[in-house]
């Protein structure tokens, strides 16, 4: 049997996970994909840095985990205990699970797998995900997919079997951009391209512009037009419904049950929501026998402060 919290086996995986992490994701923000938090760095919304994280990513699990005897009866003096760009102290409340020929976890019912700050899932070969139904992904704000990709090789396939393939902005633009050729083939029907304002098409110097019921024909060479015969007869138009979109409407619930477990005073007291950015009120009510605030309706996201009691209260 190996000694008091032998742990060289998790270790090892753990530190492996971290350096794929952290090398998949350099090179992922090098190509403009979303940065990832793997520490000890926090990462804002728009990519940037906002200062160093002691714990809540990958980073200070492995250094916590390398740190676990320090004040311990197997390291009295803390030798152990990790420094450097995560400092870490021994003896850190952690779960850590390892078996070197492998974990299943199984139910017949739900599982569910939460985290309060980061959730990361690292495979050194393969993720494969399998659902019987759905696959459904809920994100608050961004999702970045990235893939370093072999030359010559396809990188990344979205295909569907059967049914239609819907891919929308529903309030910005939307942009395919590639290296070398893009094509777009319709195998037995129609492509429609459509646009409310103006619809151009432009290369070498010369443009077709389609806008405000004109049609602009322009180049700097030569304008070539041939067939059977030519109908040139007075104005035609169509018009093309487009699609219209519902504005965004997001919940937030603040549970502060967590701050009233030690200061039960706290329920039945009144709270105020206020945007974090502005400083606008936006909502007030009273806190329930559980903690909780009533469901705020918002459009789009935001950053919300919210003030309970009369005190200095504050939760983010």
């Amino acid at each position: 049997g190996g000694k008091q919290l032998a742990r060289e086996h998790a270790q090892s995986q753990l530190d492996a996970a971290l350096s794929l992490s952290q090398s998949l994701g350099d090179t992922a923000a090098a190509q403009l994909a979303d940065s990832m938090e793997t520490g000890p760095d926090a990462i804002n919304p728009d990519n940037g840095k906002d200062g160093n994280k002691d714990s809540g990513h990958l980073q200070h699990h492995a250094a916590a985990l390398k740190a676990w005897e320090a004040g311990s009866n197997t390291d009295k003096e803390g030798k152990t205990a990790s420094s450097g760009n995560s400092p870490q102290a021994g003896q850190q409340p952690l779960l850590i699970l390892s078996a070197p020929a492998g974990i299943a976890s199984l139910t017949e019912q739900s599982q569910t797998l939460s985290a309060g700050s980061n959730l990361n899932l690292v495979a050194q070969r393969d993720a494969n995900h399998s659902t019987g139904r759905r696959w459904l992904h809920n994100v608050g704000q961004h999702i970045s997919l990235f893939v370093a990709g072999v030359k010559d090789k396809v990188a990344l396939k979205l295909i569907a079997a059967k049914g239609k393939v819907q891919v929308q902005a529903q309030s910005d633009a939307l942009e395919l951009t590639a290296d070398k050729d893009v094509t777009i083939t319709s195998c037995k029907e129609r492509i429609v391209v459509n646009a409310k304002q103006e619809i151009l098409l432009t290369s070498g110097g010369a443009y077709i512009r389609l806008k405000g019921g004109n049609i602009e024909v322009h180049c700097p060479g030569t304008v070539s037009v041939k067939g059977a015969s030519h109908n040139l007869s007075g104005p035609a138009s169509m018009d093309w419904a487009l699609p219209e979109y519902k504005k965004i409407t997001c919940t937030e619930q603040i549970d502060a049950q967590l701050l009233t477990e030690s200061h039960p005073e706290l329920c039945g007291n009144k709270y105020v929501y206020y945007c974090a950015d502005t400083g606008n009120k936006l909502k007030s009510g009273t806190l329930d026998a559980n903690g909780l605030t009533d469901r705020i309706h918002l459009q789009g996201i935001n950053n919300i402060k919210a003030l309970i009691g009369s005190g200095k209260w504050e939760i983010l």
